[in-house]
């Protein structure tokens, strides 16, 4: 992984000198680990930002607050740990000045659309331009090809987000509660993740975890379309309608997807929607081919 992870590295660095970006300073989380494989816990929420400094040539800096560096040395392969701590001095600021110090402006950039607000006010009064250069294209175009590793965690994702819905749907029953419907999705993945991550390395400081907050409606509250998991128990004949897009995840890949089940059976008027509706999507699919207008 980390070799991997070193030429994917270089080849941002190539990338960037090829567009005349002296520095790319990452600070989404899945940019990070992407380039790094450290992932850590604390955020810009908190006040304590991670960001990964990316030059043309050299070195890489990841700053990370002092309380997990020592959880990042053991995650990632960059040498290059700065620290901060919470109320001393600029805290990140620091770091973060002591490397933009110097260099060309006007070749730094930014991840334009995931720099949290007050990175960029800072990184705007420091370098003395009201708008920041984006680079976040350069890693996106580099996403768009993966490696033969990246496709196989991407497998093992998705096996991630099958056993949370089979597990969801197993536990759907008459008299069920909509938050006990998604505890046990979250749980199903947990297993899963943890059965890949054990046999792969059961030393891994990856978490197997499935976390956030899930879409789930029931009833006729499914025309709710964010509505979260409550209390309100199951009763038969009742949709019960799952989006996994906040909480299928695995490895850092996220994966977006819907189910919908019935309590027990269906109504004949549901059916009729149900079935006009998978029609309706078969009848798109079967017409998809080159050429044909969208």
């Amino acid at each position: 992984m980390e070799s991997l992870l070193e030429a994917r590295a270089a080849e941002l660095q190539r990338r960037l000198a090829d567009r005349g970006i002296d520095l790319l300073l990452l600070t989404d989380p899945d940019s990070i680990y992407y380039v790094s494989a450290y992932w850590g816990d604390l955020g810009v929420e908190f006040g304590r930002p991670s960001i990964l400094a990316v030059p043309s040539a050299g070195d890489l800096t990841l700053i990370t607050p002092l309380m997990e560096s020592e959880m990042a040395g053991a995650m990632t392969w960059v040498s290059d740990i700065r620290t901060y701590v919470d109320g001393i001095g600029g805290e990140w600021t620091d770091p973060l000045g002591d490397i933009v110090a110097g260099r060309d402006t006007a070749a730094i950039a930014v991840e334009r659309t995931r720099i949290p607000a007050l990175v960029s006010k800072y990184l705007r009064e420091a370098l003395g331009r009201a708008d920041l250069a984006d680079g976040s294209g350069v890693l996106a175009d580099m996403r768009m090809i993966k490696s033969a590793r990246e496709i196989e965690m991407i497998r093992q994702a998705g096996r991630v987000a099958v056993a949370m819905g089979e597990a969801g749907r197993d536990a759907i029953g008459e008299g069920v509660p909509e938050f006990e419907v998604s505890l046990a999705c979250i749980a199903g993945g947990t297993r899963k993740a943890a059965e890949i991550i054990g046999a792969e390395d059961a030393a891994s400081l990856m978490s197997p975890m499935i976390h956030n907050l899930q879409v789930l409606q029931s009833g006729h509250f499914t025309h709710m379309v964010h509505l979260h998991p409550r209390v309100k128990t199951l009763e038969r004949y009742d949709p019960v309608y799952m989006c996994f897009c906040p909480i299928a995840h695995f490895k850092q890949f996220k994966l977006g997807f819907d189910r919908e089940y019935f309590v027990g059976a269906v109504r004949e008027e549901h059916a009729r929607v149900y079935e006009t509706a998978i029609a309706a999507q078969r009848a798109a699919v079967d017409a998809m081919r080159p050429g044909v207008t969208a």
